[in-house]
């Protein structure tokens, strides 16, 4: 192949590289195993690799600068094709959540697997098991906080709408009137 300029041989190299991360990250979410594990896998496979390849190379920052024009579109392709990935996984959990709660939780999956690599790369163990464990394990809690709540916080949380109502009903019901905790047994 023959390249008129460096920037036509970046621009190449750029589109090259997001579809192999994006075939990574594809891969990675149709593996066997739990949501957060293919999650966290799929977040190596995009964000990882290219910090990896920013810390190997000296030319990676020039060609994967998102600001620069050179690669900018493919980026911006990775990155929309990357976030609906995410979202079809997610979607295809079953964990019952409407677009807006899907998005959310895509960000807040991303914002782990950039403050990971980030991480990993201030401490120079970008590529260490321990950090794809962190990352696994970050994305686990995103997860479990999908839940319902403890029981004692709905329970909570009954007893003052409950006294809200009974307030409500008997106006006469004064604070210590209505307080369940004043009236126990002594």
């Amino acid at each position: 192949m023959y390249f008129g300029s460096k920037e036509e041989l970046f621009a190449a190299l750029a589109v090259e590289l997001c579809h192999e991360s994006l075939r990574a990250v594809d891969a990675a979410l149709a593996a066997s195993g739990g949501l957060a594990r293919r999650l966290a896998a799929a977040l190596d496979a995009k964000i990882g690799h290219f910090h990896r390849l920013l810390a190997g190379s000296p030319h990676a920052a020039e060609l994967l600068d998102g600001s620069a024009t050179i690669a900018a579109e493919p980026l911006a392709k990775l990155d929309r094709a990357f976030r609906a990935a995410l979202e079809r996984a997610i979607q295809s959990a079953g964990l019952g959540l409407d677009s807006r709660r899907r998005s959310e939780l895509v960000e807040l999956i991303l914002a782990a697997g950039y403050g990971t690599a980030r991480q990993g790369e201030l401490r120079g163990r970008l590529a260490s098991p321990g950090q794809r464990v962190k990352l696994e394990r970050h994305v686990e809690v995103l997860l479990s906080g999908l839940r319902a709540p403890p029981r004692d916080i709905v329970l909570r949380a009954d007893v003052g709408a409950a006294r809200s109502r009974l307030r409500a009903a008997s106006p006469r019901c004064g604070p210590s009137a209505c307080d369940p905790q004043l009236h126990r047994s002594k």
